[in-house]
Order: C-alpha cells, then sequence, then structure tokens
C-alpha cells in the first residue's frame, strides 16, 4: 500500500473490513492513439483483478463513463513538503511494457507532457462492487525512465500538500452582500 497521510490511514482503520481502499492512476498523452484514430489513455489500477471504474463529468478522457481499469502493480508515494520545494512523488509501475511501450515512443517526440490522473476509489470485497469518490488530482510525469520491468518517474503539478477540497466559490451572484459598501 502507498504511505497515505495519517487521516486517510486513520479513515481506512475505521472502515468495515470488507471495503478496501485501492489507487487508480490514468495516463494521457495525446500520442496515444488506437488503431482508429481514437485518442485512449492507459489506466491502472493497484489490485489483482481488472476492474470497472465510472469517471467523473469533469474527466479528460471519458467522462461520467463506466471503463475498465486493468490490474497493474505501481508504487505511488503521496508526496512530502518541504519549504521552498513545490512537490512532487515518484511513481514506479512494474510491468507496464506491453501496456505502455507502443506509445511512449510515439510521446518522446513531443513536447507535451505526459499526464497522470489520480484517483482513489473503494472496492466492496463482498461484492466486488468499486465506488469512486469523485477527486481526481492531475500530475504531470516527467524525467521518466522505462526499463525491461518497469516505469519510473517524478511526477508533479498540483501543490498536494496545500490541496484545498470541497471549497465554496464566494461570488457576487451566491452572495451579493459581498458588494456592499459602507457610506
Amino acid at each position: 500500500m502507498s504511505d497515505l497521510p495519517p487521516e486517510w490511514q486513520e479513515a481506512m482503520a475505521c472502515a468495515p473490513a470488507n471495503l478496501v481502499a485501492k489507487e487508480a492512476l490514468e495516463f494521457i498523452h495525446p500520442a496515444f492513439i488506437d488503431t482508429n484514430g481514437n485518442q485512449i489513455s492507459v489506466r491502472a489500477l493497484n489490485d489483482t483483478q481488472d476492474r470497472a471504474i465510472t469517471l467523473e463529468a469533469t474527466a479528460p478522457l471519458n467522462a461520467g463513463q463506466s471503463v475498465i481499469f486493468s490490474a497493474i502493480p505501481f508504487v505511488f508515494g503521496w508526496p512530502g513538503q518541504a519549504e521552498g520545494q513545490a512537490s512532487s512523488l515518484t511513481i514506479r509501475i512494474d510491468n507496464i511494457g506491453r501496456e505502455m511501450m507502443p506509445y511512449l515512443d510515439a510521446a518522446a517526440v513531443t513536447q507535451d507532457p505526459l499526464i497522470c490522473v489520480v484517483r482513489l476509489v473503494t472496492i466492496n470485497t463482498d461484492t466486488g462492487t468499486v465506488t469512486y469518490g469523485g477527486v481526481a488530482y492531475q500530475l504531470y510525469i516527467r524525467d521518466v525512465t522505462v526499463t525491461e520491468d518497469a516505469l519510473e518517474g517524478q511526477a508533479s503539478g498540483a501543490d498536494l500538500a496545500n490541496l484545498q477540497t470541497m471549497r465554496l466559490p464566494y461570488d457576487l451572484e451566491t452572495y451579493p452582500s459581498l458588494s456592499y459598501v459602507a457610506s
């Protein structure tokens, strides 16, 4: 399992025994094109079997659709925080060759970044159903190294250590009293 933040570790420790949290990664690049000319992504789930996950309505590809994530083992460490440095993390994916190698050669000759969308899912071991909370973190992978048995890269993007979630937008339409000027 990944090095999850302490709050998530506590939440998972209190969860029912039949609910297991897993990470899902989706790799997107403009050079990832199938034989019909459609853009695709490579989807990995840190599990022992492939599973269907319904994506969020704002997903970059296949928004709101149920898609298959392949069971591919990977190591995903949550980023630390150091003053004056942007958050980054290392992603290592084992046995990814046959899924990604056909696309990585095409991606290497472009200037476009390799995008990794990170999602957390909960799997009910009794029914096999997957629940996805709808929060996706988009990272950019750089310094990719490919060997015979693994792909490894440094990912960064949003400041994950200071990421705010569930925040309300305060605008004049929703809160008209914000425009009040005292005389």
